[in-house]
């Protein structure tokens, strides 16, 4: 998308739209263990790979503590997930967020036409194509941007469609 950003009156760039989604780490590794094919469905080549180097990586650590805002729910301490499923939630939460961010849904884009690259690192560019980026196109989108957290539990994703 090279279309030039717009701007507000006070000079800075023009948010189109946002999007934000929760993910339940324990929810989401459930649903890959049930779901053998789930993977290949909402992941790219790019973010599948991203996986495979998380789970190759030795003394990657794979668990959260609660934080301050958790402890209200049952705990018996730490959550455990694989650092790969914990890659794949922050990419599925961006995708969701992302979508929201353009007022799409699954019906007019596909997953897998947004690519997230490196979820956990915290602050993506976020790459689009197929549908995706047609509508970003028809609302002169120039740029997709997304923050990730990641909890114990929780993945929460932040995603910003830039004029």
């Amino acid at each position: 998308m090279t279309t030039s950003p717009r701007s507000t009156e006070s000079g800075g760039p023009t948010v189109l739209g946002i999007g934000v989604d929760v993910v339940s780490l324990e929810r989401f590794s459930r649903s890959l263990s049930r779901t053998p094919g789930l993977l290949m469905r909402i992941l790219t080549e790019n973010e599948l790979a991203e996986r495979v180097r998380l789970v190759a990586v030795p003394g990657l650590p794979v668990s959260g503590t609660p934080r301050e805002s958790e402890r209200e729910l049952p705990s018996d301490g730490p959550v455990a997930h694989a650092p790969g499923d914990v890659a794949a939630a922050a990419a599925f939460s961006v995708k969701e967020a992302v979508m929201k961010s353009l007022g799409i849904g699954l019906t007019e884009a596909s997953l897998s036409d947004i690519d997230t690259a490196a979820p956990c690192s915290g602050l993506d560019e976020v790459s689009l194509s197929g549908r995706a980026r047609q509508r970003a196109e028809s609302l002169d989108v120039a740029r997709i941007s997304a923050t990730v957290e990641i909890t114990g539990r929780y993945v929460l994703a932040e995603a910003y469609a830039w004029a």
